[in-house]
């Protein structure tokens, strides 16, 4: 069997749109979504993802003083907003 689109190794169909519709039945089938939530339950990612977005929103720059060789840390400001972005937007909020 020849392979034209990507999707097809996995299960092959006519179309991307009965591709999408079949990716949309199996995504939202309760067994693959109460073993998704096993997952993350089982590997702590809920509070890893919330500690690693918090610690987003504290990030710091090293910038080193050249003459002196002191690092001193600044806010990184973009990785904060990119955090801050992030956040919103997992609440529901696109701000663009």
């Amino acid at each position: 069997m020849q392979v034209t689109c990507p999707h097809e190794w996995y299960h092959p169909c006519s179309s991307r749109a009965s591709a999408r519709v079949i990716a949309h039945r199996n995504l939202h089938n309760p067994k693959i979504m109460a073993y998704r939530d096993s997952l993350w339950a089982k590997h702590n990612l809920v509070e890893r993802s919330i500690r690693t977005l918090a610690e987003g929103l504290k990030a710091n720059q090293p910038i080193t003083n050249r003459k002196t060789g002191e690092v001193v840390e600044f806010p990184d400001h973009k990785m904060r907003l990119e955090a801050a972005m992030f956040a919103l937007k997992l609440r529901g909020w696109d701000l663009g």
